[in-house]
């Protein structure tokens, strides 16, 4: 069996999940951006999802899974207990530990904007990730 480590990286927007990054240590494999939604569907109360993008109109998903093997079942769960360690009473341990890795505080942001920093065509100033009108 493989060891799976997962850690939360950040709410998600909407506040209705999070995103996750997960370490397949044994493989030297690192996916960054799984995602979890809060579902009453799945047994376990969550629909982990690979990460994926949208080209076109149309949603990619950058590594797949065959969801009924043991190893994407071992993914899933690893998903599930982050979260829930996420969610327990240490939480506000985790957040401290973890707060560069999520996103900068909007002072730090301010600081970098300040020097100068352009972001590229298409790019909100206060998030990573591109506006939805802006296509290359």
């Amino acid at each position: 069996m493989y060891s799976i480590e997962t850690v939360v990286r950040s709410e998600l927007r909407d506040g209705k999940g999070y995103r996750l990054k997960v370490s397949i240590l044994d493989l030297g494999l690192y996916i960054d951006g799984f995602r979890a939604l809060k579902s009453e569907r799945n047994q376990n109360g969550w629909w982990v999802q690979p990460p994926s993008n949208l080209v076109k109109g149309v949603w990619v998903t950058a590594c797949e899974f065959d969801k009924t093997k043991a190893f994407w079942l071992n993914i899933e769960q690893s998903c599930v207990d982050a979260i829930a360690t996420y969610l327990s009473e240490d939480r506000q341990q985790i957040t401290q530990n973890s707060s560069r890795d999520i996103l900068p505080a909007d002072d730090e942001m301010e600081d970098v904007l300040s020097k100068g920093f352009e972001f590229p065509p298409g790019w909100d100033e206060k998030t990573p990730e591109p506006r939805k009108e802006y296509h290359p």
